[in-house]
């Protein structure tokens, strides 16, 4: 009998490696890898894979989506991603699709918990876009933990602030996904001098 599969679209990172290894070593499944739409496509009309794990970063992530859930509706897929701006309505996706999206940034034992089936298959981030609407909400919401240029956060009368490392390099990528992770409907930004960013709620 096969092993059960499961088809990773991510790019090779160190992270990714990582993620790999430890599903090959400490699960029962085979692991299939690519960052190629068409390999993902030829690989997926090939297979059949208990799980697709896939980074909403990667290009063609929306494109590839679109045709596996057109073929399989029910696919079980666990989409990473920076932003609380879902490719699909909640409504929607709940009452269609067998569908997870977990926000970065992402430990390996989150994911292991749904292939493992040590909790139920359902996004634990549905309507999350909706109830983000206070400051409060906002500053537990956005995980800067594992970053390297924004190291701190506080609020100050009523205004979130995430302050960057004294005399780095501003990294331009973690700025961008703090940013998508704010309803710019509730919240105004600003980037400081310092490029440190400041976020109030809209009167």
């Amino acid at each position: 009998m096969s092993k059960p599969k499961i088809l990773l679209i991510d790019e090779m990172t160190n992270k990714t490696n990582i993620f790999l290894s430890v599903l090959d070593n400490l699960s029962q499944f085979t692991i299939h890898s690519s960052i190629q739409f068409m390999d993902c496509v030829e690989y997926y009309d090939n297979n059949r894979y208990e799980y697709i794990i896939i980074d909403h970063k990667y290009k063609d992530s929306d494109e590839l989506l679109d045709y596996i859930l057109t073929k399989n509706a029910k696919q079980k897929v666990i989409l990473l991603s920076d932003t609380l701006n879902c490719p699909v309505d909640c409504n929607f996706c709940l009452n269609t699709f067998t569908f997870v999206r977990l926000l970065k940034p992402i430990n390996i034992s989150e994911v292991f918990k749904y292939i493992q089936n040590e909790t139920e298959f359902s996004c634990p981030n549905q309507y999350r876009f909706e109830e983000i609407d206070s400051i409060e909400k906002l500053f537990d919401l956005i995980n800067i933990k594992e970053y390297s240029f924004y190291k701190e956060k506080e609020i100050i009368d009523d205004c979130l602030y995430f302050r960057p490392e004294e005399n780095s390099n501003i990294n331009m990528k973690e700025l961008n996904i703090i940013n998508e992770l704010i309803d710019k409907n509730k919240f105004e930004t600003k980037v400081m001098k310092d490029f440190c960013l400041a976020v109030k709620k809209k009167v």
